[in-house]
């Protein structure tokens, strides 16, 4: 699993801006792609985790249905 300590990159990104001369209108430019990266990252993830439950219940009802099967017809 991945984390992103989000306090940490702010803060390493601010001491950066301190001790760099950066036009802002790259700065801006900079946290908008920074923005839309961490949102697909996290898109991503949560569609993954969907789909991992998703098959995790599908599983479980197969494996209901082949117990109930197994049942009936003793």
């Amino acid at each position: 699993m991945v984390k992103i300590n989000v306090t940490k990159l702010l803060s390493s990104t601010k001491e950066f801006l301190k001790s760099s001369c950066v036009p802002l209108s790259l700065l801006a430019n900079l946290i908008e792609r920074c923005k839309h990266s961490i949102t697909q990252f996290m898109n991503k993830r949560l569609t993954n985790i969907k789909h991992i439950g998703i098959r995790e219940c599908n599983r479980k009802i197969h494996n209901k249905s082949k117990i109930t099967r197994k049942i009936s017809f003793k």
